[in-house]
């Protein structure tokens, strides 16, 4: 059109954690179209339909655009706020006052709900000068606890790895367990989904492990539906019987790169040296125990012995890879079958097929190296992780990736840290000879305490490496029970943890029972409990940064800037937050703001920040960018939104190096035991004893039913949640592009019944039903189909709004209300919720 003024913004998407880089077309001030950008090598210009529909999100007339407070006293679900429009001056008055009197009377009280991934740096920096620790990245959207916490952990413990990513490239045999990634979720969908597809036309066969047939299992060579919550047992079986039957396994791999040939005693510790107190290896040729670091090189770790009974001074002692075989035999197919549903035939078929495929032995040559070449690899994340017991499933999956040499080798699974690295973290061997870690770099950890110090119970939980965020809920309900400060108050940016969290009662109690400042585009159901409520830009208005999460071999950073303004009335968090901050007095000097921004981001001196200076959002992400990338790289990723390394092979594979990874996971057994004797010591392990099950803390694998399995005459089916990928987070459903698709699609707004139990219970397809838990019961609409396991009702997450938005309210089934928050329904070790799956009942609603 003549006349038109057209300019192409660099940015970068927030719809879901990937966060891909995309250009955003302006028109005369107007966003007309958002696209990949072409020229990221990283996702290849690739872009779900979530990131073409986010500039729905920027003309909603539903926006906030002046900020509100509560008139109305009485606060619950479906009360009038009757809210009262406000100057911004009020709102930052009363807020400000709001912060003094919390930090004066109780700092630990301000819980900091957020998932706005563009302005986390300023996010935790503002929490800790503030003086609290509650700063929870994935509280309220169905992040965090309901995702991967149990990977994060576990993965981040033994070899580094925040989240694992598939090395489609050389694999034949892909085994999906309990994730849809590729497909419909996970990060790097768009560019995941060409990795797939290329493999596939390569030869990969794909098996999907699912109670749901999913996009994933649709584009399978086989679908295996599998009861909720037993997958553990399912990965332990195919290790039985690769150990115990076919005798598959990569023996020299577990003796050079895993503690498989340490020598354990009756006490289920590590046998040691006397003098030099390293672990002892049997030496199979000369007959007699020696320090680990003896086996290190290849021709000697040929001599460490696997299996047999030994006697070291005077201790009969086991390596720790016989403990694995004699721990896995339990788990026969027969077992396996009762426990998971997944007949004795298939379970021995993709056993062998996944030992066989693994092509133990191989090599490959890759940038003039030879590495371990591995066809097999399990890929899993969210479904395998919701539940209680969910760090001894992950244990199990890993071992079996251990077993055939395929973490960290090409046609594995690489390991990736939290992002904004440009180098893949190479690990350090301890003094164990197992790789070095740091489980909280992302927030700090307070020792066990009665009453406890954190409001998340975080004191309990010295594994966890994300959050226990639910926990706060929990306890902030009823601070009497647990001894804490009932002053609370709650800061969220962009948050919905009423929706995205469960258990509405609780949720209720807990917003209640604070003084809540939400600061949102759209009045959500977290924002109807507050007492003032804040408009909020969106992303696409705003300065921000995020590392890469396109997987490797690319790292680096990404960068977004405004491609229009905010509309009137709406504002900036982090500007927001820093004037905040000055009025309260938490931005200059030691511990202030600036003190914790050049702390977190390890600011060398030449980028830090002044502590008695003012900065703006664009000038602190400017010298952390700076610090990582240097001068010319910030050129770079400002002009192109983007600034991406290609990792070598040498960083990408193996990373752990000389160390070896802990098949026998002793840092496990050991924090377990002094967990008990710190809460005995404090008073508070008869407090919780009941709730949380210390047995967890095992150095090996192991399954156990957890508070959905057993019999229930009442609760009769499980119901599971499953991605979509149109909806990510709370806030997806509020668009009205996407809303539409969902409409149309036969499945994504409905309850999945099977069609054989639909037929037992009279229900029909289309009819309405009613799915009730323990906690609570929502309104669906049937689908039958052959797609989900008879046990299982099949329910899309992040739907089912109350709120007032036309788009999204009453759209969908809200399957967090089925979700009990308890100690007893989280993992005792890496606290995920029990938020995959919950026990129900269903019937006709009509």
């Amino acid at each position: 059109m003549k006349g038109t003024q057209v300019e192409e913004v660099p940015s970068f998407c927030i719809e879901c954690y990937n966060n891909c880089p995309v250009t955003v077309r302006v028109e005369n001030g107007v966003i007309t179209k958002i696209e990949g950008n072409a020229k990221a090598p990283h996702t290849e210009g690739r872009l779900c339909p979530k990131g073409n529909a986010a500039l729905m999100r920027v003309y909603d007339p539903n926006r906030l655009k002046v900020p509100l407070k509560r008139t109305n006293p009485e606060k619950g679900i479906g009360v009038d706020p009757k809210w009262q429009e406000i100057s911004w001056d009020e709102a930052l008055d009363t807020v400000t006052e709001k912060l003094k009197q919390q930090r004066e009377a109780n700092r630990r009280g301000l819980k900091m709900p957020s998932m706005e991934l563009s302005r986390l740096s300023y996010f935790f920096c503002w929490g800790l000068a503030f003086g609290t620790t509650n700063i929870h990245l994935s509280a309220g959207t169905g992040g965090g606890v309901q995702c991967g916490n149990a990977g994060h952990t576990l993965g981040t413990q033994l070899w580094g790895s925040f989240h694992d990513w598939p090395e489609y490239k050389y694999t034949k045999y892909a085994l999906f367990i309990g994730t849809n990634t590729g497909f419909e979720s996970d990060r790097a969908i768009p560019v995941d989904a060409k990795r797939i597809a290329d493999a596939r036309v390569r030869g990969m066969k794909l098996v999907v492990v699912d109670p749901r047939f999913t996009h994933a299992a649709a584009k399978a060579d086989e679908w295996v539906p599998i009861r909720p919550a037993t997958d553990g047992a399912f990965a332990l079986g195919i290790v039985n019987l690769l150990l115990n039957e076919y005798g598959i396994y990569d023996a020299e791999y577990l003796r050079r790169h895993t503690n498989a040939p340490y020598l354990v005693g009756p006490d289920g510790y590590c046998v040691r040296d006397p003098q030099t107190r390293k672990p002892l290896v049997w030496d199979s040729t000369d007959k007699q125990a020696k320090p680990y670091d003896f086996f290190n090189d290849d021709v000697a770790a040929s001599r460490a012995a696997l299996e047999g009974n030994y006697q070291v001074n005077g201790v009969a002692c086991q390596p720790a890879f016989q403990l694995l075989k004699e721990r896995v035999k339990e788990y026969t197919p027969e077992k396996v079958e009762s426990i998971t549903t997944v007949p004795q035939a298939t379970l021995k078929r993709i056993a062998r097929e996944f030992g066989e495929n693994a092509q133990i032995g191989s090599t490959i040559e890759i940038e003039g190296q030879h590495w371990p070449l591995r066809g097999s690899m399990v890929v899993f994340y969210r479904g395998t992780q919701g539940h209680v017991h969910s760090t001894l499933t992950t244990l199990a999956i890993y071992a079996l990736q251990m077993v055939v040499g395929a973490m960290g080798t090409p046609g594995g699974t690489s390991a990736s840290a939290a992002g904004g690295m440009l180098n893949v973290q190479q690990l350090a061997a301890g003094p164990d000879g197992t790789p070095t870690f740091d489980l909280h770099h992302l927030h700090p950890y307070s020792p066990p305490a009665w009453p406890p110090t954190e409001y998340d119970l975080a004191n309990y939980y010295p594994v966890d490496a994300l959050s226990t965020s639910h926990l706060h809920y929990v306890a902030g309900a009823d601070p009497a029970a647990w001894g804490l400060d009932p002053t609370m108050m709650v800061f969220a940016d962009c948050s919905n943890p009423v929706m995205g969290v469960g258990d509405r009662a609780m949720m209720e109690a807990y917003h209640r029972n604070a003084f809540v400042v939400v600061m949102e585009q759209y009045l959500s159901e977290t924002a109807a409990l507050a007492d003032v409520v804040l408009p909020s830009d969106f992303q696409l208005e705003r300065h921000g940064l995020v590392g890469i999460k396109a997987g490797l071999p690319y790292l680096g950073l990404q960068y977004c800037q405004p491609a229009v303004q905010p509309p009137p009335g709406a504002r900036e968090w982090t500007e927001v937050a820093l004037e905040l901050a000055e009025r309260v007095g938490r931005i200059h000097g030691e511990g202030g703001f600036n003190h914790w921004v050049n702390l977190t981001f390890r600011l060398k001196p030449h980028y830090r920040l002044g502590l008695e200076e003012r900065y703006t959002v664009p000038q602190v992400l400017e010298r952390i960018a700076k610090n990582v990338i240097g001068d010319d790289g910030w050129h770079q990723l400002v002009t192109q939104g983007f600034f991406a390394r290609k990792a070598p092979a040498a960083e990408r594979y193996m990373p752990y190096g000389p160390a070896r990874l802990a098949l026998y996971n002793e840092y496990l057994k050991k924090t377990g035991e002094d967990l008990v004797v710190a809460l005995r010591q404090c008073g508070a392990y008869d407090r919780l004893k009941d709730d949380i099950d210390f047995t967890d803390y095992d150095a090996l694998p192991a399954w156990k039913p957890g508070p959905i399995h057993g019999p229930s005459d009442r609760y009769d089916m499980y119901a599971v949640n499953g991605k979509s990928v149109l909806f990510t987070f709370a806030r997806s459903a509020f668009n009205p592009w996407l809303m539409e698709m969902a409409e149309r699609d036969p499945y994504v707004l409905k309850v999945w019944i099977n069609r054989a139990t639909a037929h037992a219970k009279g229900i029909r397809d289309g009819q309405r039903i009613w799915v009730e838990s323990a906690a609570g019961k929502v309104l669906g609409e049937a689908k039958v189909t052959e797609g989900v396991h008879p046990e299982c009702l099949g329910i899309a997450s992040t739907l089912g709004h109350w709120c007032d938005h036309p788009i999204a309210q009453g759209k969908g089934t809200h399957f967090n209300t089925l979700i009990g928050l308890s100690l007893k329904n989280t993992d005792p070790i890496a606290g995920n919720m029990q938020g995959s799956a919950v026990r129900v009942r269903v019937y006709p609603a009509d």
